[in-house]
């Protein structure tokens, strides 16, 4: 009789990996859909803005805040990402959406802000316990005249991902830029004339 081969285990710091990568690989969301669904961000002292005039969206890389150690790469990129959803996810919004430098327009919005917050956190440590490894990303939009530099609107972002487990896992500083460009991108779309489409009625019983 053959002897039995003993079971084998992964140790457990293994498994909790091939779950946080299993996990990580099967929540990435479609950047097109999530734009038009997004929650506005709440603008500063409840001012509605009427971006009706613009017809050119210049989207200029947000800004690093002073004193904190941030990558103003991060910003440039944050900064693309708004820029492909106001011109694809919404329709004929501007009739000219581009980054770099505003050309002072009379018709020009200037779309940017700040950063003052990005912890990229760790996946890993979030799988293993409640508070470790939290991500955070925060910050402030700006819109402003091009041709004056007067302040149309600010509105602040603020994202944090501590939960534990396979929810704290399943999503990563990554997931929470994108989040926050379509909330950017949704805020400005309203304040430009867009309105959300309407959910299908309920079917009837």
């Amino acid at each position: 009789m053959k002897p039995t081969k003993p079971k084998t285990f992964l140790p457990a710091w293994a498994s909790m990996a091939c779950i946080v990568l299993l996990v990580a690989g099967c929540t990435t969301s479609d950047p097109a859909k999530s734009s038009t669904k997004a929650a506005p961000l709440k603008v500063k002292d409840g001012i509605q803005v009427d971006l009706k005039k613009y017809q050119i969206a210049t989207v200029v890389p947000f800004g690093v805040a002073p004193g904190k150690d941030i990558d103003p790469s991060i910003g440039a990129k944050f900064a693309s990402d708004v820029a492909a959803r106001l011109q694809y996810d919404f329709g004929k919004l501007f009739q000219e959406v581009r980054q770099g430098t505003p050309q002072n327009q009379t018709n020009e919005l200037v779309v940017g802000g700040t950063i003052t917050a990005y912890k990229q956190g760790d996946r890993f440590a979030r799988a293993m316990l409640i508070g470790l490894g939290a991500a955070s990303f925060k910050g402030e939009l700006e819109l402003k005249d091009a041709q004056n530099n007067q302040p149309l609107l600010a509105a602040p972002f603020d994202k944090l991902w501590a939960w534990g487990g396979w929810l704290g896992a399943s999503k990563g500083i990554e997931d929470m830029e994108s989040e926050t460009a379509a909330a950017v991108a949704g805020t400005v779309a309203r304040a430009k004339g867009w309105t959300p489409p309407s959910a299908p009625a309920e079917k009837q019983r």
